[in-house]
């Protein structure tokens, strides 16, 4: 029922949305390396179902970690407030990650610039 309630209100999309941001910059192999278990070059539907089950789990834990922190009036599904806080968190973070990358940017053209003297 718990994890029902979760999917209910939607959560999982805004957890993906959260998890985006936080990957956005780490490199990732391919999918189907990732799903290789035993690294010979094929996926088997084994492996393919044991990937798919860990993500699952993945998910289902980062939305009781989301749930956990958001749900304010602890009745176990997240209101229309609750859901505008994790939307302004989300926003924060991508403002965050924009303008470190703006500075980085910035650093490196400054760096050059300097180079070129």
């Amino acid at each position: 029922m718990f994890l029902s309630a979760l999917l209910t209100v939607g959560l999982t999309g805004m957890v993906a949305t959260a998890s985006a941001v936080e990957n956005e910059s780490k490199e990732k192999a391919p999918r189907a390396k990732r799903g290789d278990a035993n690294k010979d070059g094929v996926v088997t539907p084994e492996e393919k179902a044991a990937a798919t089950a860990e993500s699952e789990r993945k998910k289902a834990e980062a939305a009781a970690k989301q749930l956990e922190k958001y749900d304010a009036n602890k009745n176990g599904v997240l209101d229309p407030e609750e859901k505008a806080a994790i939307e302004a968190d989300q926003q924060a973070a991508r403002e965050k990650a924009a303008a470190k990358k703006a500075e980085k940017a910035e650093r490196k053209a400054t760096q050059e610039a300097e180079k070129e003297k």
